[in-house]
């Protein structure tokens, strides 16, 4: 798996300002960590006691929960997957073996510490189709 891009790269094309060396460090920790989501544990540092993740189903906030979410579906891309390959899209070969693209964008907001206050997950395919191939199930 590879990134798309590098920090200062995103932040580019992000239209942002010039990222400090905090921000800088976060996203650098961020475009390590994701490709490797699924298979082993991230850096917790960057992210905000407070953080609040949002995505078509799911709101919550605090790091624990954060945490205990994305092991969760850890859990479930180990269970439904037998591989993933992560970059901004990510295409899943399903328990049936069969080849899904889910795609989708995330954005991960930064607090003045340059730690990450919020990540929003939006989905191309609506919440069912995202459930139904993560169960090994096609919809059409």
């Amino acid at each position: 798996a590879h990134a798309s891009c590098d920090a200062s790269t995103c932040a580019r094309t992000a239209g942002a300002r010039p990222l400090d060396a905090a921000a800088e460090a976060t996203l650098t920790t961020l475009l390590a960590d994701l490709p490797r989501q699924y298979d082993g544990d991230l850096d917790w540092s960057i992210y905000a006691p407070d953080i609040v993740f949002d995505d078509p189903v799911t709101l919550l906030r605090g790091r624990l929960s954060y945490r205990g979410m994305l092991l969760t579906l850890r859990l479930l891309a180990a269970v439904a997957t037998t591989s993933a390959d992560f970059e901004v899209r990510s295409a899943d070969r399903v328990a049936a073996d069969v080849l899904r693209t889910m795609s989708g964008v995330d954005y991960f907001h930064l607090d003045e510490g340059g730690r990450v206050a919020r990540h929003e997950s939006q989905w191309d395919e609506p919440p069912a189709a995202v459930w139904a191939a993560v169960r090994g199930k096609r919809v059409e």
